[in-house]
């Protein structure tokens, strides 16, 4: 419900969330930069990329497809990529089908 002060409700009377994940991205920043001060701390070169990357990926596709009973079009919309690109994470990570 839209609340105007005015007779004529305008964009400024619209409170959208502009960035429905704020809270789950800032938890994501603060692990990424413990990962990051760890990686320093042990003096551990290289890789630390990759390996979030990879972890982040498969993790998305395991949960898109446990959410979606395995259907790949659905988890593909979910996680706005394309289904060849489902499938090729799918392979590329070992991920089985549903």
């Amino acid at each position: 419900m839209a609340i105007s002060t005015g007779d004529v409700i305008d964009v400024t009377d619209i409170h959208l969330n502009p960035d429905p994940y704020k809270k789950e991205l800032l938890a994501l920043s603060s692990l990424i930069d413990n990962l990051l001060e760890t990686a320093v701390a042990e003096n551990t070169t290289g890789g630390i990329f990759r390996c979030v990357v990879t972890k982040a990926e498969k993790s998305l596709i395991e949960k898109a497809l446990r959410i979606t009973k395995g259907n790949q079009v659905q988890a593909s919309e979910l996680l706005g990529i394309t289904r060849v690109t489902l499938r090729k994470k799918m392979q590329e990570y070992n991920v089985p089908p549903v």
